[in-house]
């Protein structure tokens, strides 16, 4: 039992590493999206700097590889937390990818998709409020971060969603939603800490 859930979790983080923005954007358009805009191998990146098409696949794609993991472990029938694990390494190889140097993506549309198969209407109540965002921002050319407008909704979004989850989510997707967006804030920690900052002064 004991290699099954290691096999399992080595599972998640290969799986995590399978970075649908760099094979789709160099399959495509021959380019390594990590040269282009900020650098980032993700939806957002893709969608801004190569086409909206194709951002659009990455995200489904990424979408599903959020839920892969949690399939699968409900599938094996694993304890909650073996899962949750197995979830945030997902999270953790797309980051940090074993194939591509160790520099991914950011895992924002994996955990997103995540939280949707845990519960489908949290997750689409966070959709809603990143269309709301994006349309919002776009429509009143606004900014609070110095972000695109795009990033800026992505951000929002997941403000709101700690929210939501805090006051809503069962104790396995807090777990779940907190584990995985540990490892976001951690690789990006200077955006997080211009975004709180951005939120502070918007209080002053």
């Amino acid at each position: 039992m004991q290699t099954k859930r290691l096999l399992y979790l080595l599972f998640c983080y290969v799986l995590g590493s399978i970075n649908s923005a760099l094979l789709l954007t160099y399959i495509f358009k021959r380019v390594d999206i990590r040269t282009l805009g900020d650098g980032n191998a993700g939806a957002t990146n893709v969608f801004q700097n190569v086409n909206k098409f194709l951002g659009a696949i990455v995200f489904l794609v990424d979408f599903i590889k959020g839920m892969i993991p949690i399939y699968v472990g409900n599938l094996l029938l694993f304890h909650a937390g073996v899962i949750v694990i197995g979830g945030a390494l997902t999270i953790l190889g797309h980051d940090f990818p074993l194939f591509f140097g160790f520099k991914g993506g950011t895992g924002i549309t994996s955990i997103l998709g995540g939280v949707f198969y845990i519960n489908n209407q949290i997750g689409i109540q966070i959709c809603v409020i990143f269309v709301a965002a994006f349309t919002l921002f776009s429509f009143f050319k606004k900014h609070f971060f110095n972000f695109s407008y795009l990033e800026e909704s992505e951000a929002i979004g997941f403000v709101l969603a700690i929210f939501l989850i805090l006051k809503n989510g069962s104790i396995f997707l807090k777990e779940y939603f907190f584990l995985s967006l540990s490892v976001i804030v951690f690789k990006h920690r200077d955006k997080v800490v211009e975004i709180f900052s951005g939120v502070k002064s918007a209080e002053r």
